[in-house]
């Protein structure tokens, strides 16, 4: 019986301590909110440059058997280099390893 009651107790005390730290979430939540008009107002729309760079044009081969990877490099690279644009991936599965996005 006093296994049974101590198990109880622990079950209440778990219970409390976690409704506890539910309510502390939800006030630090509530202050992060106040802050988001702040945030958003900070934030710009990218504009882009009417340039296309199609990933076919640099040898990416539609059908995701054909490693791409290197085709969408070289389109990265060359849209960077001309100042920024498009990066354009024609409808279809291609088949790429890790890629990076440039920052102008």
């Amino acid at each position: 019986m006093k296994k049974y009651i101590s198990s109880i107790i622990l079950l209440l005390f778990t219970a409390f301590q976690v409704n506890a730290q539910t309510s502390a979430n939800v006030t630090d939540n509530n202050v992060s909110w106040a802050t988001a008009d702040e945030i958003l107002s900070r934030i710009k729309e990218p504009t882009f440059q009417d340039k296309d760079f199609y990933i076919t044009k640099y040898g990416a081969v539609e059908g995701g058997r054909t490693d791409c990877t290197d085709a969408i490099r070289k389109a990265i690279d060359a849209c960077n280099a001309a100042g920024g644009g498009r990066v354009i991936f024609p409808e279809g599965a291609y088949l790429t390893g890790a890629i990076r996005l440039k920052v102008m």
